[in-house]
């Protein structure tokens, strides 16, 4: 084989969760850093997606990577450009593939201790870049009482559920949470709540009668009621975007 360089094939992601999906089960899919030693290439993929069939990882011929779940994928093409590539470059040089009861292995000769080296280096010392924002499902984090504290109700149109949508995707950007699916995902199930709401009975707009007595009127403050959800090693609850910047009491409210 000539010495051509490696091909890099990551996108040039233009935000940091871009890599992240989740499986049927609702956990978040493996990401894995491929390198493909005969054809000199290397990508990123998620576990459901990688073929473990593949005779050319089966053979010796391309290696696999956890990757973080938090991973960069704005900086992770520049990261695997200055800091894989030179590394994995040697071993790609005396890289050879050899035939072996007639399969085609992959073999590093002479070069054995710097590919375990390599693998030592990949899997303990690498340090890919990563975000620190929460990723967060749409229907685990936003909370049906705020939704309609900011405009949801049973006939609104659907360019108001864009609207909406925005206006939740901000909040969350705010509190450095990101919703899988992005706007797509949070506009179809708000629409899924718009036609639940349409269904069933209110109580001044909510899907679930008040609290008797109704006692919590506070002279001097205007009272928001909503669910604390994790955040880190803390917890928030969300609020109009109206209130930012403002002093907030919390009353917790036994269930």
């Amino acid at each position: 084989m000539g010495r051509e360089g490696f091909v890099v094939n990551i996108e040039a992601y233009e935000h940091p969760t871009a890599l992240v999906e989740f499986g049927d089960d609702g956990r978040q899919n493996e990401i894995l850093l491929v390198i493909d030693w005969a054809g000199r290439t290397i990508s990123v993929v998620t576990r459901e997606r990688f073929d473990y069939a593949d005779e050319a990882w089966l053979r010796n011929q391309t290696d696999i990577y956890d990757l973080p779940p938090n991973v960069d994928a704005t900086l992770l093409r520049d990261w695997v450009e200055q800091e894989v590539v030179p590394r994995a470059q040697p071993l790609a040089e005396a890289f050879e593939i050899v035939s072996r009861n007639g399969k085609q292995w992959g073999e590093f000769p002479g070069m054995e201790a710097e590919r375990r080296g390599f693998h030592v280096w990949m899997s303990i010392h690498a340090e890919p870049p990563q975000h620190d924002l929460e990723i967060w499902g749409v229907r685990e984090w936003v909370d049906l009482g705020e939704l309609i504290d900011l405009g949801l109700t049973p006939d609104i149109p659907d360019e108001g559920l864009e609207t909406l949508a925005d206006n939740l995707l901000s909040i969350a950007a705010f509190h450095q949470v990101v919703l899988v699916g992005g706007k797509e995902a949070v506009v179809e199930y708000l629409r899924e709540l718009r036609d639940t709401l349409g269904e069933s009975p209110l109580w001044g707009g909510r899907t679930s009668p008040p609290r008797e007595p109704d006692c919590y009127h506070i002279r001097g403050y205007e009272v928001l009621e909503g669910t604390v959800k994790p955040h880190g090693n803390s917890a928030h609850v969300t609020v109009p975007r109206k209130h930012l910047g403002k002093r907030v009491k919390v009353v917790t409210l036994e269930p």
